[in-house]
């Protein structure tokens, strides 16, 4: 005995894959199918059409989620304190940030440059401590440890000018791809 797909009443088969008990209600059953594929098509299709309308500041989200994700494990997996005042221990109610050298509201185009972004301590990025390494500023300690890191010629070249940066969405949808591989690895790696 089976239950009709259609009906609900019981019926006996005649044969193995009949799903409903007469031809009546097989018709039935094969328009609510059409009509369910139909609606799934409809979904997909309107998904699609708002994944075509998405803007660069709403596609930058989780671009920026993944970028700061992954300087703050490259950093971890490579063992460097605050680049700004030298810290491994987080102070009570702090975090670690993706702290950059020349602010994105300043220098839009080095939103996305590895060599601006370093792993800082809540306090400095966020403006919490004013004074960071030997009574200098935070930027001061950032712009020394930078050098120290990176050397003074690329320091030189991250202040000199850039041209903008114009992302389109698709270019911004595979960096975020990218970045989120490579949190991955580095995940892997710190086996978190």
């Amino acid at each position: 005995m089976k239950i009709c797909k259609s009906c609900k009443s019981e019926f006996v088969p005649r044969q193995p894959l009949q799903r409903a008990c007469s031809p009546v209600c097989a018709l039935k059953v094969v328009k609510q199918a059409q009509k369910r594929a139909s609606e799934r098509a409809y979904r997909k299709e309107t998904l699609d059409r708002r994944k075509s309308l998405t803007t660069p500041t709403e596609a930058a989200r989780p671009l920026k989620r993944a970028f700061n994700r992954y300087i703050r494990l490259r950093d971890e997996a490579a063992g460097l304190p605050c680049v700004s005042c030298g810290t491994f221990e987080l102070k009570y109610g702090q975090t670690w940030d993706c702290g950059h050298y020349l602010a994105v509201g300043e220098r839009r185009e080095l939103q996305w440059s590895e060599s601006n972004s370093n792993r800082q301590c809540s306090g400095c990025n966020r403006g919490g401590e004013l004074w960071s390494i030997k009574k200098n500023t935070v930027r001061e300690g950032y712009r020394a440890t930078l050098i120290k890191r990176l050397g003074i010629k690329i320091v030189e070249e991250l202040e000199g000018p850039h041209p903008p940066l114009k992302l389109t969405v698709p270019e911004i949808m595979e960096m975020a791809a990218l970045y989120r591989a490579k949190c991955k690895e580095l995940e892997k790696e710190l086996e978190l």
